[in-house]
């Protein structure tokens, strides 16, 4: 090879070398930067622990995926500081007195565990009013309206893990085990849909997450139920304000043998000045797609409508509802046929009322009955839970 020829290779052999060694290190750079934001963005738990055996809740951190990282640290390691590079922290209520949770509220998703009332947690984290935003276009005093639960609900009601955000959770815990407190806490950190650090500047759609954590045998059960309160504006009636709500009620089947039998919802008005107008859905089977338009009655326009498939389950609901009573049930129960099972299958409801006093209240009950035994011979009945919900104006 000639020498003239030899450069022009080398020459070419060097550009082609440095383009790709400089297309290397802009990619590497992106995949770097791409992790930090992914890092920076993504959620992890500092759980502090008790007293109690935590081994087994460890060991269900290094079994399961999760998408969300969990530290460990007993009560003797944990510092405020060392806490505020965490996005959630969990501590047990028994030793709140001994800490200030009340720095990190601000801008942290704090969850307390053990026995312990809303206003226990209010206490704690330095919170004022347990309360949410409702749906509504009406804007009184500059400010958005809000809903809360009775005041003797957050005073004498008591939970195993409350947290507090633009959907709080309210959970009982009926277990001996310690892994079932974790479950709780990383299901509701996967599920929340708002970064903590905007939670208390951004108006989002509100609602409030009751659920039940229960064991059967070696399984552990979820009976979950949340509700979004609404304010109808478009009515000029001088004696009635009208209300309206939906919950969504469902129970997950860990055993994956069809053993929920039925999941209950009901309604019920402790002022006896509150009539009960419409509810939904009526009375149906083997049902695939759930239509369901739930009107005020003659004395306000609108609609609380929404539609639902259910083809995967096609489950069976039955409404009873009693106009003279002001009450509604439902129960919602797997078809005849196969598929049996109505695990994760959410039953929807809905009804809307006239209230009077300045002041809309409406009791809330949900319960599921599950099969247990060799055969499922045997009934399980969670017992309703009541949530009594509160909105003044």
């Amino acid at each position: 090879m000639k020498y003239t020829e030899k450069c022009r290779y080398y020459k070419t052999f060097k550009s082609i070398f440095c383009f790709v060694m400089i297309f290397t290190i802009m990619l590497m750079s992106t995949i770097i930067q791409t992790n930090a934001v992914a890092n920076e963005n993504s959620d992890n738990l500092l759980f502090v622990y008790d007293n109690n055996n935590w081994d087994e809740a460890k060991n269900y951190i290094n079994t399961e995926a999760n998408k969300i990282d969990v530290d460990f640290i007993s009560l003797n390691e944990f510092s405020v500081k060392k806490a505020s590079d965490y996005t959630a922290i969990a501590y047990p209520f028994s030793s709140v007195q001994n800490v200030q949770l009340k720095h990190l509220f601000a801008e942290h998703k704090i969850y307390l565990y053990g026995e312990l009332t809303i206003n226990n947690y209010k206490d704690a984290v330095g919170l004022n009013d347990f309360s949410i935003f409702i749906d509504s276009d009406i804007v009184e005093n500059n400010e958005i309206p809000k809903q809360k639960l009775s005041n003797e609900y957050e005073t004498n009601e008591i939970f195993n893990l409350i947290c507090y955000d633009a959907s709080p959770l309210l959970c009982k815990i009926s277990s001996d085990n310690t892994t079932p407190f974790l479950k709780a806490i990383i299901n509701d950190i996967n599920e929340s849909s708002t970064s903590v650090g905007e939670r208390s500047h951004t108006i989002v759609k509100s609602q409030f997450n009751f659920r039940l954590y229960f064991e059967l045998g070696a399984y552990l059960y979820v009976l979950n139920m949340d509700y979004s309160l609404y304010r109808n504006t478009n009515e000029s009636d001088s004696t009635y304000d009208y209300f309206g709500i939906k919950t969504n009620t469902w129970c997950t089947d860990p055993t994956g043998d069809k053993t929920i039998k039925q999941v209950e919802t009901k309604y019920s008005f402790p002022k006896a000045s509150d009539e009960l107008m419409e509810c939904g859905p009526d009375t149906d089977t083997n049902i695939g797609t759930l239509e369901v338009a739930v009107g005020y009655g003659d004395g306000a326009s609108g609609q609380i409508a929404y539609q639902m498939d259910l083809s995967d389950t096609k489950p069976n609901i039955t409404k009873t509802a009693n106009y003279t009573a002001d009450t509604v049930q439902w129960i919602m129960t797997p078809r005849t046929l196969f598929p049996k099972s109505i695990s994760d299958t959410i039953s929807t409801c809905s009804a809307t009322w006239a209230s009077t006093g300045k002041s809309a209240q409406i009791d809330v009950d949900f319960q599921a009955v599950v099969s247990y035994g060799t055969n499922n011979q045997y009934r399980y009945y969670t017992g309703y839970y009541n949530v009594p919900v509160v909105y003044n104006y």
